[in-house]
C-alpha cells in the first residue's frame, strides 16, 4: 500500500485492535476509538507537514472480522488538482465572458447603426414637430417619436382626404392628395357625358319657405342621387343650388359612360317617385325634377386661380346637358340623339324622337331624344336597385 505516491502510511491491527504492523506517517491520536465499526470510516487531519484523509476498514475473512486496516491518504495532490481545475475554469470563464462582450458589442455596433441612422433622419424629419411629450431620450425614443409623429400625420392625411372626398369625388381626392399629383390649372380633352337635373318650381318654392325647410328637402333627394350616380359610375361634380350636375368617363375613363348616363337618368325619376310616395305619407312637401343628358368630347381639369381652384368639367357636350334639362317636362329626361349610338337602357321604342330643335345659345340646332322612364325602368328591374338605394340611404 505504502508504495502508491498519494498513500502516506498504512496500520494493522487484530481483531482486538491490537496494532500489528505499521509502516510511514500514522495520523495523529489513536485510531483505537474508530475500530469495531462494521463499515469504513474516513476522517481528515493535518499535522503542519501533511494534509491528508485516513480510512479505516474492517477485513474480513469468511465472514469473520480478522482485523482493521488504516490508510492515510495525501489530499495535496488532490487539492493541487482541484485548484488547477478550478483555475481553469475560472480562466476559462473570463475568456468566454470577455468574447461574449466582443461579440455582444460588434453585434450591438452593427444594430444600432440603422437605429442611429434612423434617428438622425428622424431629427431632419422631425424639426419642426413639437416636443416635450415623456419617453426615451436615446436614439431608439427619436425614433419611436419620429414614427408616431409619421403615423399622426398620416392618420390626418387620411382625415383630410375623407373630408375632402365629401366636397369632391373620392377619385379626384386621391389625386389632389397623392404626392406625385401636380395641381395647376388647366386640363385635358376626354369624352365623357354630363347629367344634369334640376327641381321644377325651385324658385316660387324657396319663396314661400324658411332656407332649413329648404335644405333640408334638397338633401331628403340629393343624397339618393348621388348613390344612383356612384352605382352607375358616375361622379358628382357638384350641387348648384338645386341642381346637381353629374359626370360619367371623369376622372376615370369610361367607354360605356352614355349607358351609366341614360341609366342614372332614369333611376333618378324613378327614385323620385318612390321618395315623394313616401314623403307624401309623411305628410312633407315633394318636387319633381326635370333631367338633361348630353355626351361627347369636354375639357377636363381645374379651372379658375392659382388660389382657388375647381376640377370640373367644361364645354359644348356639357351647356347641351343643362339646355336640355330646361327644356325637359317634370318627370322627364331628354337626351341628345347622338347618345343613342353608343347603347341605351332598355328597348329602344321606349326612346322618343323629337327631332332636331333650336337650343338657346347654340347656333346649330340638336337632335333631341325622350324616353319613356317607367318602360325603361320595367326593362332593366330597375325595381331591385331602387330598393337597394332607399334602403342604404335610410341606414
Amino acid at each position: 500500500h505504502v508504495q502508491s505516491p498519494l498513500i502516506l502510511g498504512a496500520e494493522l491491527y487484530d481483531a482486538d485492535g491490537v496494532l500489528v504492523v505499521a509502516s510511514e506517517v500514522s495520523p495523529p491520536g489513536s485510531g483505537d476509538e474508530r475500530l469495531g465499526s462494521p463499515g469504513i470510516i474516513s476522517w481528515d487531519w493535518e499535522n503542519g507537514e501533511y494534509k491528508a484523509a485516513s480510512f479505516v476498514s474492517p477485513v474480513m475473512f469468511q465472514d469473520v472480522t480478522a482485523g482493521y486496516l488504516l490508510v492515510s491518504i495525501d489530499r495535496s495532490p488532490l487539492e493541487r488538482d482541484l485548484r488547477e481545475t478550478l483555475q481553469l475554469l475560472v480562466v476559462s470563464t473570463l475568456l468566454m465572458m470577455f468574447g461574449g462582450v466582443l461579440l455582444a458589442s460588434a453585434l450591438a455596433h452593427r444594430l444600432s447603426r440603422p437605429i442611429e441612422h434612423l434617428a438622425r433622419a428622424g431629427e431632419v424629419l422631425g424639426a419642426d414637430l413639437p416636443q416635450g411629450r415623456e419617453g426615451r431620450r436615446d436614439e431608439i425614443g427619436q425614433v419611436l417619436q419620429t414614427f408616431q409623429h409619421l403615423a399622426e400625420g398620416m392618420q390626418r392625411k387620411d382625415q383630410a382626404e375623407a373630408a375632402l372626398s365629401r366636397y369632391v369625388s373620392p377619385q379626384v381626392a386621391q389625386q389632389v392628395m397623392s404626392s406625385e399629383a401636380v395641381v395647376s390649372l388647366g386640363g385635358d380633352s376626354v369624352t365623357g357625358s354630363v347629367l344634369f337635373c334640376d327641381i321644377v318650381g325651385f324658385t316660387q318654392m324657396s319663396e314661400t319657405r324658411e332656407p332649413a325647410e329648404v335644405a333640408e328637402l334638397l338633401n331628403g333627394y340629393f343624397g339618393y342621387f348621388a348613390m344612383a350616380a356612384e352605382s352607375c359610375d358616375g361622379t358628382v361634380d357638384k350641387f348648384i343650388g338645386d341642381c346637381i350636375m353629374i359626370v360619367f368617363g371623369v376622372p376615370d375613363e369610361d367607354p360605356h359612360h352614355a349607358l351609366h348616363a341614360m341609366t342614372c337618368g332614369m333611376l333618378i325619376q324613378h327614385l323620385t317617385q318612390r321618395i315623394n310616395v313616401s314623403r307624401s305619407a309623411q305628410r312633407l312637401p315633394t318636387v319633381m325634377f326635370r333631367v338633361g343628358i348630353s355626351c361627347g368630347s369636354m375639357l377636363a381639369g381645374n379651372l379658375g386661380s392659382s388660389e382657388r381652384m375647381q376640377y370640373t368639367v367644361v364645354g359644348d357636350t356639357v351647356n347641351v346637358a343643362a339646355r336640355l334639362c330646361g327644356m325637359a317636362e317634370p318627370g322627364g329626361v331628354l337626351l341628345t340623339g347622338a347618345m343613342m349610338a353608343y347603347g341605351h337602357p332598355g328597348d329602344v321604342g321606349h326612346y322618343q324622337d323629337l327631332g332636331s330643335a333650336e337650343v338657346r345659345g347654340r347656333t346649330q340646332n340638336v337632335d333631341i331624344m325622350s324616353m319613356d322612364v317607367e318602360a325603361v325602368a320595367r326593362d332593366v328591374d330597375a325595381d331591385e336597385l331602387i330598393g337597394h338605394i332607399l334602403a342604404s340611404g335610410a341606414a
